[in-house]
Order: C-alpha cells, then structure tokens, then sequence
C-alpha cells in the first residue's frame, strides 16, 4: 500500500495534499479562488480601458450591444460609487465574451494609441 506522505485531507474516499485543490469537489487542476479574483480584476481593466476608444473602433468591435451600451454609460457616469459598481457590471459581460471575443477586445485596446504624459 502506498504511502500517503505529508499533511492534506481526505476527500470522497481518497487523500489529496495540501496546494493540490480537490476541496469541496474541485478537481485537482481547477484554479483558485485567488486566481478567478485575479482573472476577473483583469477582465475588469480591459472593460474600463475598452472605454477610452472611440465610438468607430468600438462599434467595429465584435461584441454584444449590452456591452457597448454599458460601456457608453460608464462614460456619462460621474459619481464615484456609480463608477465603481459599472466598472463591475463591464467586468462580468466580459466574462459572457468567448476568446474570439475577448482577443479581438485586448487586440483593439493593445491597438490604442496611449495617451502622452505631460
């Protein structure tokens, strides 16, 4: 019988380390929940960034119209708390985008030309 070597937990029957997921039925691969923060604060980004184009590039952009109209909006908005929870909605339609999507999105942004320092 094999050893089961080192600290971690017993999960439906068979014993998983610690740093190799597979709590409350993950599957060992799976991310983290750090890492789905992570990936949502970048899709979050790209959504405020898809914001600085203008209205040409964005109406090219391959995306659904709920994401352009909230991306409209989140330029009109000016309250600070108003900002923040848009800014939050932009980050979960882009989490509905498919790659082709959400690469032709970096790609537009990436394409941006950047605003010079003063």
């Amino acid at each position: 019988m094999a050893r089961k070597g080192g600290k971690g937990y017993w999960v439906d029957g068979r014993f998983v380390p610690f740093g190799q997921g597979g709590k409350d039925g993950e599957e060992p691969g799976a991310p983290s929940r750090t890492e789905e923060k992570a990936a949502s604060h970048e899709l979050q980004a790209l959504g405020e960034r898809l914001a600085t184009l203008p209205d040409e590039r964005l109406d090219a952009l391959p995306v659904p119209e709920r994401l352009l109209e909230a991306v409209r909006e989140l330029r009109r908005i000016t309250s600070p708390g108003a900002l923040r929870r848009q800014k939050q909605y932009i980050g979960r339609l882009m989490h509905g985008l498919d790659d082709a999507e959400r690469a032709a999105v970096a790609a537009a942004v990436a394409a941006a030309p950047g605003r010079r320092a003063r």
